[in-house]
């Protein structure tokens, strides 16, 4: 089979149709179309009273299938010599409407322009069969005309037209056989065809476009690995020489330190006599303010050391733990600036023992503090679960603080008070968010200036 060049509709051109093509001629009627081919005897062109033998056995064989068929002459306008009873029941014509009547007149009897293309391609095709006396088959649409209910609609039909040449004895073509076999299930199935190529064609798109993301991702990921390599190794340099800087403070620092508060206790102890008032006091402060420092080392080398401490996690009754740390907090603390503790039975936690005793220290430390100036310092320590995690908190009546500076209050020697009016390093509370968060929780406060404050931390629930 081969496409004819130059057609715009679908046209196929075959081999001759009398050479059996198994394309052009399907079963019964393809056997038919053949022999008809094959005909020795037949008149050269019939009158209408002729009894033309040819036209008898059209008759014979074409109104026996149920195919559409008419018969055409080779002349110019391809006059219609007859039309099998099934193309006319089709049509709803009768015989002396379509006979002698041109091709032209029967397929485009109101003259649309929109029918005069594919009519104008058939007529050429029709002309290749006579002239090369093989077969066509072509697929075609014409905008026809239908009367509904006495109303006439434009009714677009899809056929698939297959010509083949009868011929004479000198093998010159008498009658061109024309066979109409509506196209529409099979445009229907060339549509879907089309939409699941064009589906598949999306998907392969989508495909390829799928590994080509899958594979800028991986390269991206690869040089964020190499990236993240070089950061952790970085990261980890750095953490050891932050350590071996934390051994140098702790050493260089406390050394001189306790030499400072060694030399005060001895003027105090042993020339306090010669001293005056004013040099007593001085020697006082500077026997505090060493002292400070060196808890203010020990805390950051605290704080230092619990970012790299590995984290034991155990199941923990709080309650305990909470009470441990209270009683080292009040150990020493004069009678009256003790308060009125209040302590739930706590829920229970998968923890770090000895990091959870420095959250609850630190928290009750301050709270006992802050709270130091009332007349009647109240402390509340409660828990509740909410929501697959559990949320502890340490509650005091103390000095508050303003929410706007809320943010601050976990950095490192970020302050709210002065340190005339309370004592402290500033790294509490640094240290309480470090520990809490290593343990996949949060922590937060509420409070308001002189009304006490509340500080909470969440911890995901103990199963």
């Amino acid at each position: 089979m081969r496409e004819q060049p130059g057609q715009r509709h679908s046209i196929y051109h075959f081999d001759n149709i009398t050479s059996a093509a198994p394309d052009t001629t399907r079963g019964a009627e393809g056997k038919m179309m053949k022999d008809m081919g094959k005909k020795k005897k037949v008149t050269a062109h019939p009158g209408p009273d002729e009894e033309n033998t040819g036209i008898l056995d059209f008759r014979s064989v074409f109104d026996s299938i149920p195919g559409l068929y008419i018969v055409l002459f080779p002349d110019k306008n391809f006059t219609i010599a007859w039309a099998s009873k099934h193309y006319l029941a089709a049509f709803g014509k009768r015989m002396e409407e379509v006979k002698d009547r041109s091709l032209k007149e029967i397929l485009n009897p109101a003259g649309h322009d929109y029918n005069k293309q594919p009519l104008l391609e058939l007529h050429n095709a029709l002309h290749w069969v006579v002239k090369n006396k093989q077969g066509y088959m072509l697929l075609q649409k014409y905008n026809q005309t239908k009367n509904a209910n006495g109303v006439e609609e434009l009714q677009v039909r899809h056929w698939e037209i297959l010509a083949a040449p009868s011929f004479l004895k000198n093998g010159n073509v008498q009658y061109l056989i024309i066979r109409f076999t509506d196209a529409a299930a099979m445009i229907r199935s060339k549509e879907r065809e089309e939409k699941q190529q064009q589906h598949t064609r999306a998907l392969e798109e989508l495909k390829r476009e799928n590994m080509r993301r899958i594979k800028e991702s991986k390269e991206q990921l690869e040089v964020l690995n190499v990236s993240l390599g070089k950061s952790i190794a970085e990261l980890e340099l750095a953490n050891d020489e932050l350590d071996a800087f934390c051994s140098s403070v702790s050493h260089d620092l406390h050394a001189p330190l306790r030499v400072i508060s060694g030399y005060v206790n001895i003027l105090l102890d042993e020339h306090s006599a010669r001293l005056t008032k004013d040099a007593q006091k001085m020697l006082d402060r500077v026997f505090a303010n060493a002292s400070a420092m060196s808890r203010q080392i020990d805390d950051l080398l605290a704080f230092s050391r619990m970012g790299k401490e590995s984290i034991k996690p155990a199941e923990l009754n709080m309650t305990d733990i909470a009470k441990k740390s209270l009683g080292m907090v009040l150990a020493g603390k004069p009678a009256s600036i003790k308060p009125r503790i209040s302590l739930d039975k706590l829920l229970p936690a998968n923890a770090d023992r000895n990091m959870m005793g420095h959250v609850f220290t630190n928290l009750l430390s301050n709270a006992v503090k802050y709270s130091s100036k009332n007349k009647h310092p109240e402390i509340e320590i409660k828990s509740v679960a909410l929501k697959g995690r559990t949320v502890y908190s340490v509650k005091d009546n103390g000095a508050g603080f303003d929410m706007k500076y809320a943010d601050r209050l976990f950095g490192i020697f970020q302050r709210l008070h002065s340190k005339e009016e309370y004592e402290g390093t500033g790294l509490g509370l640094a240290l309480v968010k470090r520990i809490i968060t290593r343990h996949g929780g949060k922590v937060w406060a509420k409070s308001k200036p002189g009304r006490g404050a509340v500080f909470y931390f969440s911890l995901p629930a103990s199963k």
